[in-house]
Parts: C-alpha cells; sequence; structure tokens
C-alpha cells in the first residue's frame, strides 16, 4: 500500500556545479568605490586679484581723483589769490597816478606831485609807470630810464585792464592800462603801470610746491590706512576660507 501509492511533490532538479557557479557570478555585483563616488577636492590656490587686492585698488583710484581735483581746485584759488593781490598793487598805484596827473599850459600831462613808491625814481627797479597819448610824447617815469612801455592803447578802457607782456628782454611785466580823458584835454589818456613778474612768479612757484608736496604726503598716508583697513577688515574672511580648505582637503 505504501509502495504503490503515488508521491504527489515533484522531483526537486540539481543544477550543475558550473551552472550555479556562473548564475552567482552573474548576480554578484561589484563593491563600490568610496574614491570614485566621493572624490577627494583640491583645493586651488585663491586668485592673484583677491578681493583685498581690488579694495585697495579701487581706493587708490579713488583717492588719487579726489587728490587731482582737490588740488587743481586749491592751486587754481591760490593762485588766483596771490594774482589778485599783485594786481591790487598795481591798481593803486594806477589810481595815485591818475590822481595827480594835470594838463600843463602845453597841454601835456604832467605830475603836480610826486608818488609814494621811491622805486619808481630808482632806474630800472622793476616798478615802472608811464602816461601816453595821441599827438603827444609818452610821458614815463624814471625807473624806465631809456626805454618805454608799449601799451595797447589802441581801444577805450574805462576799467582797469590786467595783462602780461614780454617787451623787456627777461623781463616779464605785468601791466595795468586805463584810459582817462582829464580836465581841460580832450587826449584820452592812457595811464599804465608795470612791475616785473619775477616776485608774482616766485610765489606762484613756491605755493604749488607745498602743494604738490603737502598733497603727495596726503595721498600716501590716506592710501597706507586704507590698505591697512582692507587688510585687518578681511582678517575674519580669510580665516574662514583657510577653514573650508581645511575641511576640503580632510
Amino acid at each position: 500500500m505504501d509502495s504503490g501509492t503515488a508521491s504527489t511533490t515533484p522531483p526537486t532538479s540539481r543544477a550543475p556545479d558550473g551552472a550555479s557557479g556562473a548564475v552567482a557570478k552573474v548576480g554578484k555585483s561589484p563593491p563600490a568605490n568610496p574614491a570614485a563616488e566621493n572624490p577627494v577636492t583640491v583645493a586651488t590656490p585663491p586668485a592673484k586679484r583677491s578681493l583685498a587686492r581690488r579694495m585697495m585698488a579701487i581706493a587708490a583710484l579713488w583717492i588719487g581723483v579726489l587728490l587731482l581735483g582737490g588740488g587743481f581746485a586749491l592751486d587754481r584759488t591760490l593762485v588766483r589769490l596771490v594774482e589778485d593781490n599783485f594786481d591790487e598793487q598795481l591798481e593803486y598805484g594806477q589810481t595815485a597816478l591818475i590822481t595827480s596827473a594835470e594838463i600843463d599850459s602845453f597841454g601835456d600831462v604832467q605830475l603836480y606831485r610826486s608818488l609814494g613808491d621811491q622805486r619808481f625814481l630808482e632806474p630800472n627797479s622793476g616798478v615802472y609807470w608811464q602816461v601816453t597819448g595821441e599827438g603827444h610824447q609818452p610821458f614815463p617815469s624814471r625807473s624806465l630810464w631809456d626805454r618805454n612801455l608799449t601799451v595797447q592803447g589802441d581801444h577805450f578802457d574805462n576799467e582797469p585792464h590786467f595783462y602780461d607782456s614780454d617787451q623787456f628782454e627777461d623781463e616779464p611785466l605785468r601791466i595795468v592800462e586805463r584810459t582817462v580823458i582829464l580836465p581841460d584835454s580832450d587826449t584820452r589818456w592812457t595811464f599804465a603801470v608795470a612791475s616785473a613778474r619775477d616776485e608774482l612768479d616766485y610765489q606762484i612757484t613756491r605755493i604749488r610746491s607745498i602743494l604738490v608736496w603737502s598733497f603727495a604726503a596726503l595721498g600716501l598716508g590716506v592710501l597706507t590706512m586704507a590698505m591697512l583697513q582692507s587688510w585687518y577688515g578681511l582678517s575674519p574672511l580669510r580665516r574662514v576660507r583657510e577653514a573650508i580648505l581645511a575641511m576640503r582637503t580632510h
């Protein structure tokens, strides 16, 4: 009975050893490569034109522009003040010359009193005056000696007219002219007072020299302060960058 009873369990077939080994080899995945999946980032050196350098360059450019603009404006202001002071002295001498002039019996101009500046009496002193009228001989100061001023008397100047002249060799002049019609005369008289520019040019040169050295020292000091401020102010940022680079390396 037992032998006649059929087994309902299907027989189990065994695969050959070679096939099972092949299946095992095919189903097995290769081990993961951590180095390939997570490559180590190599820190690159910072660029040469770093943030600090750019800030210093911008500060240097801005400081240079401000110093050049301020220096030019201050130079023109100071030079104008010196020239105005020089011209005021010339105008003062011209006013004294006009108030001292009168017409003589021959219709020529003369001075009824001498001017207070003794340099007008010293030959080649560098300070001169001259009165010129059409149809009359020039009336010069003693300081002109054997020379005469070439004036621009072809127009009528109600107000003092200032200009520079190189009519004397090695002696540039600053001249003020004014046209006046004196009482008892119909002639247009040109009253000219001149002074050598040596003193004026010396003062201007000295002022500009002081401005150049002062602004150069100021610019160097401000630029140094800006460089130190940029370097010190960015030091926390540099420490953070170094910490991040160290973390990536490890």
